[in-house]
């Protein structure tokens, strides 16, 4: 246990200091109505976030306009992925790094490389060809 007489700094000196806004103070609605009751103010947020992050209609989606203007030979039509090429990118992985937005470690993935490789080569080699990157 600690004890004895520590120096801190004054906390709301620091705070004073800071740049970053801590608190809300206040929303102004749809309607013009200022909110600064910590329930309006939440449901204000909610109101905005649900409106944000709303699914969108993939049945609708326009077509890309072809902006390439080269010569055909000059596309990058003829990627090939080997399966020593992926283990080579399994080797650069770091055991020690987090795992990505698959949840899945990197020590797992490099401690079973050499049976991924083959699968992750048939994957890129056909999304590469189809010109469709799979849906994670």
């Amino acid at each position: 246990m600690l004890t004895g007489d520590f120096n801190y700094p004054d906390i709301d000196y620091v705070r004073s200091r800071s740049r970053a806004k801590t608190t809300v103070s206040t929303l102004v609605d749809s309607h013009g109505v200022t909110t600064v009751q910590p329930h309006d103010l939440a449901e204000e947020f909610n109101k905005y976030f649900a409106f944000v992050f709303t699914v969108e209609n993939m049945d609708n989606l326009p077509d890309a306009d072809k902006i390439f203007t080269g010569l055909e030979k000059d596309k990058l039509s003829h990627i090939q992925v080997t399966k020593e090429l992926v283990r080579k990118q399994f080797d650069k992985m770091r055991s020690d790094k987090a795992a990505g937005a698959d949840v899945i470690s990197p020590k797992f993935l490099i401690e079973l490389k050499e049976e991924l490789c083959l699968p992750v080569t048939l994957i890129m080699t056909a999304s590469l060809k189809s010109g469709i990157v799979p849906e994670d």
